[in-house]
């Protein structure tokens, strides 16, 4: 049974992927924190909402979602989300801009219509 704090982030997570067109998993461990207000600057501006989020929680987010089509693999390692709440093809194209600027940044996987996209999707 999760403590009220992690059940609290767990709605959140579950209302943000459930209003989500897409949701971009990035791998952002090695950004300084210059590097990261930059990064969240830069997702602020194209309109996505972008946060850290435990694996756990989010799998159990997307669990709640029934987002059957999400492989439960891809929450693993150091995550950050990029949720895109407008249209789905900005949001990726922000994300890749920025990834292919950065060294350390990197796109893990996606989530688009309760299914799981590549990082080359």
């Amino acid at each position: 049974m999760p403590t009220p704090a992690k059940a609290e982030k767990i709605e959140e997570l579950a209302d943000k992927l459930n209003r989500a067109t897409v949701a971009i998993l990035v791998q952002t461990q090695g950004l300084n924190v210059k590097d990261m207000t930059e990064l969240r600057n830069r997702m602020r501006a194209a309109k996505l909402e972008f946060q850290i989020a435990k694996n756990t929680l989010l799998r159990i987010a997307s669990e709640r979602n029934n987002m059957t089509g999400v492989d439960k693999n891809i929450f693993n390692g150091q995550t950050a989300v990029a949720f895109g709440y407008d249209d789905e093809v900005t949001a990726a194209k922000a994300v890749a801009d920025y990834t292919r600027t950065s060294r350390t940044v990197v796109i893990k996987s996606g989530i688009l219509g309760g299914r799981t996209l590549t990082a080359e999707q």
